[in-house]
């Protein structure tokens, strides 16, 4: 497939505004435990206190081999509480 859709439900109580500090959604691309690609998002970019929004993010998988794809969560050592829920991948072409 030439696309991985990510969607996770995400809820925060209080936004976190320091950019460094934003909850990163993140896919990454491995070709024998090597990374070849990835791409994030920074969840509260998107979201405003007391919301829950489901987020969806795209990565066009790469020109290179690969064979294993992680999706993962990263606080940035934010101290603002995040939930996170409901993930679904899915994969697909144009």
């Amino acid at each position: 497939k030439k696309w991985i859709r990510t969607f996770v439900a995400c809820k925060i109580n209080q936004k976190e505004w320091n950019y460094w500090s934003m909850t990163q959604l993140i896919i990454r691309f491995y070709y024998q435990d090597k990374e070849v690609k990835s791409n994030m998002i920074r969840v509260q970019r998107i979201l405003n206190d007391n919301e829950t929004k489901t987020i969806s993010f795209d990565a066009k998988t790469p020109s290179e081999k690969f064979d294993k794809i992680v999706f993962s969560a990263w606080n940035a050592n934010g101290e603002k509480e995040i939930f996170l829920g409901n993930l679904k991948i899915i994969a697909f072409n144009d």
